[in-house]
């Protein structure tokens, strides 16, 4: 659907042979003093065409900062018309780091993006100490692709840095790197974290939960309070492949509050193979099953109903299919089962 206010791409494709309107359409995008008055003269003008190219291309080594920045970053947003060969050749010849480390940007799914970014070291340190945030996330994320030296050096600083868009980049460029000495400051990035942030938090969940420091399960804790559902996804998503002592007890704590996340924790625990864990999560259930109000109660339905993490945990221990709500006596009985063939001697500190 078209945008009110902008002109299609047949419009624009009929309007080549005029050339003077399509550069004075393109030169309202390429003269925009503000980001705000950028992306809306962009949103006007829509897609980049392929005949576009030659003329951005010029404006891309034009004298002035703004234009030949903006004419950089149409560039990267195509394919079409040659831009990518537009964008080596900046990379390779401009003198201005904002050109150069953008122009890279649109390059760093090529073979030879960590060549080409080692290539003029100079304008890369020089874009990785730029005020604006748009400039120096891009950079980061160059930094981060090509590992230069002292590369964490540099991250620890960034990840101090106002805008936390910049400090988004510094935790994507970590994963690419290790976390190394940084994981202090990556918790306090975590710490720091409020419901509205906009974190790379898979990223950021994934490398604290292969943190050996058990002090890391309260700080996941605190993180998951007052938060949204996508950002709860994230947590699961980002701590799926741990398995650290501390992140199982987390894990086991929530799957038996009765939180929103309490399913969620119980089927991650379900990928868990030792044996312990395996036997908490039958306990978990068995408990539950006990739990359940009596036949004759109308909250019955709705709380087996509400248990089908439980029920399918227990088919699937059984060799069969998920035990319906209505099969409460066969999960029941499964679960005792289970949970006796497996149970432990329980030790006189044990509060359960």
């Amino acid at each position: 659907m078209l945008l009110l206010g902008s002109v299609s791409c047949k419009e624009r494709a009929k309007m080549a042979a005029d050339t003077p309107s399509t550069k004075s359409l393109l030169d309202k995008i390429l003269n925009a003093p503000t980001e705000e008055q950028y992306r809306e003269a962009l949103r006007q003008y829509g897609p980049v065409l392929a005949q576009d190219i030659d003329y951005l291309a010029q404006q891309s080594q034009s004298e002035q900062p703004t234009i030949r920045r903006h004419a950089a970053r149409l560039l990267v947003t195509t394919l079409k018309g040659g831009a990518l060969r537009v964008l080596r050749a900046r990379v390779a010849d401009t003198t201005d780091p904002q050109v150069f480390i953008i122009a890279l940007s649109g390059l760093s799914h090529e073979p030879d993006a960590t060549t080409l970014a080692q290539s003029r070291p100079q304008l890369l340190a020089a874009a990785l100490a730029d005020d604006d945030p748009l400039v120096l996330t891009a950079a980061i994320q160059i930094a981060g692709q090509a590992a230069l030296p002292g590369i964490h050096e540099l991250l620890a600083r960034l990840l101090q840095h106002p805008s936390e868009a910049v400090r988004s980049a510094a935790v994507e460029a970590i994963a690419k790197v290790g976390v190394g000495p940084l994981e202090a400051q990556l918790k306090s990035v975590l710490q720091g974290a409020t419901p509205s942030s906009t974190y790379p938090f898979v990223v950021l969940y994934r490398l604290l939960s292969n943190s050996d420091d058990s002090s890391m399960a309260a700080v996941f804790a605190d993180s998951l309070k007052g938060i949204s559902v996508s950002r709860e996804a994230d947590f699961f998503n980002g701590i799926q492949h741990s398995r650290k002592p501390w992140l199982r007890a987390l894990l086991l704590e929530l799957a038996r509050g009765e939180s929103r996340n309490r399913s969620a924790a119980f089927v991650t625990l379900t990928d868990w193979p030792d044996a312990d864990t395996q036997r908490e999560l039958v306990r978990s259930c068995l408990q539950r099953l006990e739990a359940a109000p009596p036949a004759s109660s109308p909250e019955r339905r709705h709380y087996l109903v509400e248990l089908e993490p439980c029920r399918r945990y227990l088919g699937m221990r059984a060799g069969r299919n998920p035990f319906s709500w209505e099969e409460y006596d066969a999960a029941l009985a499964t679960a005792q089962q289970l949970f006796l063939a497996t149970a432990l001697p329980a030790r006189a500190d044990d509060p359960r």
